[in-house]
């Protein structure tokens, strides 16, 4: 598969990037998009430089291909996110060890207690997964190179584990994970269930106004321990 180096990032218009290797006949030729939203949609506009003459049939594989250069770029928008989602489906939904092998970096750093260190720990746990083990995904929130994934863990124990996965991504691979789990409780003190509650965005123009939101809640309640705050 071609490497690529990034060259050009000014988000969220401009990308552009040159392969550096794994494709002999392209190392050195660059490629750019600009991306411009516009009504519903996005127009995207593709230049690729060569850095030299290729075969006919080469060049049918630039033009053929363009959309799978945009797609191997890394640092763009949903990249860590569908990163992520493929990963882990392949890993733990159809338990094929050779994701790993794919999706994760060689340096891993892992957190979990459900896992050992590095490359070594996550095999053994994913491997060692009992027959009835599933997840089912609620929500997924992405931020950059952060990717939040709150779900449900069946076949761990006698009861559901609703847990939220925090993975970060960096050059195309997943390089660290956090977690935090809770058995299902059927009726908690809430009266809402554990899992319950919107799971699609349908208001985006406000997530930045939300976030400052929750970040004001985190500084001045949880941490600064403000409770007049909460009315």
């Amino acid at each position: 598969m071609p490497r690529y180096r990034l060259v050009a990032l000014d988000p969220p218009g401009l990308v552009g990037w040159e392969c550096v290797g794994g494709h002999e006949p392209w190392a050195g030729s660059t490629f750019r998009f600009e991306l411009e939203e516009k009504g519903t949609g996005t127009v995207v506009r593709f230049w690729q430089n060569y850095a030299r003459e290729l075969s006919d049939d080469a060049y049918d594989t630039y033009n053929f291909n363009w959309g799978y250069y945009r797609q191997a770029l890394p640092g763009r928008p949903g990249t860590a996110k569908n990163l992520v989602l493929r990963a882990t489906t392949e890993l733990f939904g159809h338990r094929d060890l050779s994701a790993i092998d794919r999706a994760w970096a060689a340096d891993y750093v892992e957190h979990s207690t459900l896992a050992g260190p590095g490359l070594d720990g996550l095999r053994a746990a994913a491997g060692s997964l009992p027959a009835g083990f599933r997840h089912e995904r609620v929500r997924v929130l992405s931020e950059g190179e952060l990717v939040v994934v709150h779900g449900l863990y069946h076949g761990l124990g006698p009861v559901p584990i609703v847990g939220c996965d925090l993975w970060r991504v960096a050059d195309d691979r997943i390089v660290e994970h956090w977690d935090a789990r809770q058995p299902w409780v059927d009726q908690p003190v809430s009266g809402h269930t554990m899992t319950g509650g919107s799971a699609t965005v349908t208001e985006p123009d406000k997530t930045a106004a939300s976030k400052k939101l929750v970040e004001q809640f985190v500084e001045l309640i949880m941490m600064g321990g403000d409770r007049t705050q909460i009315l």
